[in-house]
């Protein structure tokens, strides 16, 4: 089995593919967009309709692009930030005494 860095190291994970938000905002907003879809559908021409499908298409893949980039430097910083706390020296911020566990 591989190990999860690796995975991650090889595209295998990609969070961002399968979560999404379980509020109800997140569900009104998707049945707003189906029922806006619909009415688009019969306001238009077939022509139009696939103009606007084009359009919603490439935005969404600049959402996408630019999603993936702000996951990829989270997890970058977030190794960075693990590399730094496990190799603390004496010019790393010490944690307050009350955050420390007992040893």
């Amino acid at each position: 089995m591989k190990s999860i860095l690796r995975r991650l190291f090889d595209g295998e994970i990609s969070p961002s593919e399968y979560a999404a938000p379980r509020t109800g905002l997140y569900r009104k907003l998707l049945t707003d967009e189906k029922n806006a879809k619909d009415i688009l559908r019969e306001m238009l021409t077939r022509e139009q309709y696939n103009q606007v499908k084009l359009l919603v298409n490439i935005k969404d893949e600049i959402a996408y692009q630019q999603y993936a980039c702000i996951y990829g430097e989270g997890v970058r910083f977030g190794v960075q930030l693990m590399v730094e706390v496990f190799d603390a020296d004496e010019d790393t911020p010490q944690f307050p005494s009350w955050l420390k566990t007992e040893e």
